[in-house]
Formats: C-alpha cells, sequence, structure tokens
C-alpha cells in the first residue's frame, strides 16, 4: 500500500468510528432519558472510557518508539476506541431489537 492509500483508509475507518459512536451516544442517551439505563451500564459507560484511553495511549507510544510512523502511531492509537465501538453499536443494536 502506498502512503496516500494508507492516509485514506485511516480516514474512512474514523469515520465509520464516529458514525458509530455517534449511534452509541444515541442509544445510550435515549436510555438515561428514558430509565431504561441500568447501573452496571452506566458504570461500564464510564470506565470503558478510561480503559479505552489508557490503552490507546500505552499502544501509541510503543509504536512511535519503534517505528517513528505518525501514520501507524494513528492507527494503533484509535484501535482500542474502533473495537469498543463497534462491539458497543452490535451490543446495543441487538439489545434494542429485543426491546422492540
Amino acid at each position: 500500500m502506498t502512503y496516500i492509500t494508507d492516509c485514506i483508509d485511516l480516514y474512512q475507518a474514523s469515520n465509520d468510528m464516529i458514525f458509530s459512536a455517534s449511534e452509541v451516544v444515541s442509544m445510550r442517551t435515549t436510555r438515561m432519558l428514558t430509565g431504561q439505563m441500568s447501573a452496571p451500564d452506566a458504570l461500564e459507560m464510564m470506565t470503558e472510557k478510561a480503559v479505552a484511553v489508557t490503552t490507546s495511549f500505552s499502544a501509541g507510544f510503543m509504536v512511535a518508539i519503534f517505528t517513528g510512523s505518525a501514520l501507524e502511531t494513528t492507527r494503533e492509537m484509535l484501535a482500542p476506541y474502533e473495537s469498543k465501538v463497534a462491539l458497543n453499536v452490535v451490543r446495543l443494536r441487538n439489545e434494542q431489537a429485543g426491546n422492540s
């Protein structure tokens, strides 16, 4: 892959994550407003941010040290967020479908 192709792939992955994150925020906000969010869900919502940030910075730091590549560092730092957002979207959609 060329550098340009890598940048485009990273841009597309970031956009996908942004749209999915917006969907997660919307579904969770609806749950909060309607009183359907459980205490474990609320706790998970808060703790997952800290875990993602810690994982993101640790992974990004290691890649930056060993490769020096800004593109690879960015990709590695976004990975924890992408995976968690993707899991949340699937879980929340499935729960929403079950409640309908």
